[in-house]
């Protein structure tokens, strides 16, 4: 027998899981509608005036150095330098090398130079100049000495990089990213050279899972977009606190100025969350995000080890950065939790009374619609995966999954220090 009578407690439990809800929906949400809402959305074909012409095919397709030399920047001598020079930290094969550098040599901004530090001794990177010295004269190929250990290899390189780098502004990223577009260097270093204050300009990428299968691969995704929304909605919202290592410029006297990787030299990161905490702001700092900048990082069936790897260095690392979005992020966590809870116990102490449960049910729906509709917005800004009715149970699981996560891999910190060895 049903009921239309229900005492006072339903209706307390019910006000209480209706405000957590609401404070899910409001403040919780709040940098991920600033993703959403911020971020462009306008594609190349939206934007013919640009001279920004999207990259064709994949990027294990193959390349053709013959072609490259028509391509190549400050082919056309009328325009002026772009005072921009690439680091790329490099470890790729020689073959895929090919392909990333016509890619990278083909950008629409002219004028720029390339630093290849590439991880494989002096006779590696001897065959590597030799192979492209007469194809890309604007490529500079040096290496990393083998056998250090005091510095992280990845910190070492960029050090290198700097300071073979010759113009104001540098961009730092990888070989195994892809570049889907020919403006990328434009779209992403555009906020430096448009304006002398900006001192660092925070770009975006993120895993390719192709290889892996199952419901790993989608909670994977999820759980990186989420991490990304966090910091990326900081930074639109004025607080910046942690970059991308594999899409991220910024100017090369900064660099020195703060004596480069310093605060962090015992880490064995630090490069893009440590080091951009503790020199961006609000007045010289900008998210320079869009379709046309994404880069995505292609680790192959390794791609779930590497994500493993990034979630415990910035759980690691965390510590060095401002303790306020970590804190905001698990109220809202705890106040998804205790929604449900109090929602589904009004509706079960009510019992026999439907009256609750169908309350109940109205604000499940209305809340988990829009956490929906808000996290799909963002998701496409940052070209992740929109879920659907996966979204409620990956909210609700992660954390959850972040503790188990933490318990596994505590005894796995010291991998963070140099002193080990990378």
């Amino acid at each position: 027998m049903t009921s239309l009578d229900f005492g006072l407690l339903p209706v307390i439990l019910f006000c209480a899981g209706l405000t957590a809800a609401i404070f899910v929906c409001g403040p919780g949400l709040a940098k991920t509608r600033r993703v959403g809402r911020r971020l462009p959305t306008a594609t190349v074909a939206d934007t013919p005036d640009s001279g920004c012409i999207p990259v064709a095919g994949e990027a294990g397709d193959g390349g053709a150095i013959e072609s490259a030399e028509e391509t190549l920047p400050g082919a056309d001598e009328t325009l002026p330098g772009a005072d921009v020079t690439v680091v790329v930290y490099a470890f790729a094969a020689i073959d895929y090398l090919d392909t990333y550098l016509e890619r990278l040599m083909s950008q629409t901004l002219r004028g720029f130079r390339v630093v290849l530090v590439y991880d494989a001794g002096a006779e590696a990177t001897a065959i590597l100049s030799e192979r492209y010295a007469g194809v890309y004269p604007d490529l500079y190929i040096t290496f990393v000495p083998p056998g250090s250990h005091n510095l992280s290899r990845r910190k070492l390189a960029l050090t290198i990089g700097m300071k073979a780098a010759t113009t104001g502004i540098v961009v730092t990223t990888t070989s195994n990213c892809d570049i889907p577009s020919d403006c990328w260097l434009e779209e992403l270093t555009a906020p430096l050279r448009d304006d002398a204050d900006v001192k660092i300009a925070l770009g975006y990428s993120h895993y390719s899972f192709d290889e892996l299968h199952g419901p790993g691969k989608w909670y994977r995704q999820f759980d990186h977009t989420v991490t990304s929304i966090q910091w990326l909605g900081s930074a639109l919202g004025g607080h910046p606190y942690r970059g991308d290592r594999f899409n991220l410029a910024y100017r090369r006297d900064l660099f020195f100025d703060s004596r480069g990787f310093y605060t962090s030299l015992d880490l064995e990161s630090g490069e893009d969350d440590i080091f951009v905490n503790d020199y961006a702001d609000a007045a010289n700092t900008r998210v320079a995000v869009s379709p046309q900048s994404v880069l995505t990082t292609l680790w192959g069936h390794s791609a779930g080890r590497m994500w493993v790897d990034q979630k415990e260095r910035y759980d690691f690392n965390r510590r060095w950065l401002p303790a306020r979005p970590f804190i905001f992020e698990g109220m809202t966590s705890a106040a998804r939790l205790t929604a449900l809870g109090c929602l589904t116990a009004s509706a079960i102490v009510a019992l026999p009374s439907i009256v609750p449960a169908a309350a109940v049910l109205a604000v499940t729906v209305a809340w988990w619609g829009i956490e929906i509709a808000v996290y799909r917005r963002a998701a496409a800004r940052l070209e992740a995966v929109r879920l659907w009715w996966a979204l409620p149970l990956f909210r609700l699981w992660r954390p959850l999954g972040n503790l188990i996560f933490k318990a596994r891999h505590y005894r796995d910190r010291y991998r963070n220090f140099n002193y080990i060895g990378s």
